[in-house]
């Protein structure tokens, strides 16, 4: 858990790339007051083309989370792969909004 020296992990859901909605999160995240948070999802990462090489990065970037936010505008894109990180990140016990 964060403490007042450590930054809060936080995983935005993301389909390997930067969207219009994960960018609107961060300009949120950044202008809010008194927040530390260390991204942890890393859209940018793109592994090679396989789904089970996404799934892979996704579960390696959501097991350093301490929290996810599920962008629920992604699921016209890919419903399936936000599902999969949304299901992975309550299975491993993290809190998602």
């Amino acid at each position: 858990m964060a403490s007042d020296t450590e930054p809060l992990r936080i995983y935005i859901t993301h389909l390997c790339r930067v969207d219009e909605e994960y960018g609107r999160v961060l300009e949120y995240l950044d202008g809010a007051r008194r927040l530390q948070y260390r991204l942890v999802s890393a859209p940018g990462e793109t592994p090679s083309a396989s789904r089970e090489a996404q799934r892979d990065l996704w579960r390696n970037q959501i097991q350093a989370a301490e929290v996810v936010v599920a962008l629920s505008a992604q699921f016209d894109a890919d419903a399936e792969a936000v599902e999969f990180q949304v299901r992975f990140a309550k299975s491993a016990g993290k809190p998602v909004l």
